[in-house]
């Protein structure tokens, strides 16, 4: 599992949580009261309403690439385009145009001999 925080040090709070299988949950709330507001699992994004421990799911959509792409962080993104092999550098819309680029980007066909 890889773990986002934020907040000054020893004052941190979780605000995202991505997962092997590549379900991500988003948090929010005061350190120790983080409650989960937003999972996206298997192509869906659900939505989270009630406090810790006691949230309920309020929405289900389905999650497009567009959805995706704007909800990820700066170094997220980062990280994406160099998995692909895409120039990191540049600001969030930079980032999300090139990544959007690349999957619209036709699939080469095999040539038949």
């Amino acid at each position: 599992n890889v773990q986002y925080y934020e907040g000054a040090q020893n004052l941190e709070r979780l605000v995202r949580l991505r997962f092997p299988s590549g379900e991500v949950q988003f948090y929010e709330g005061e350190l120790g009261a983080e409650r989960c507001v937003r999972r996206e699992v298997a192509g869906r994004v659900y939505f989270y309403e009630g406090e810790k421990g006691a949230e309920a799911v309020v929405r289900v959509v389905q999650a497009t690439t567009e959805t995706r792409l704007k909800a990820m962080r700066v170094t997220e993104l980062r990280e994406e385009c160099g998995r692909l092999g895409l120039v990191t550098t540049g600001v969030k819309a930079d980032l999300v145009a090139r990544l959007r680029a690349y999957r619209s980007a036709p699939v080469p066909q095999c040539i038949p001999r």
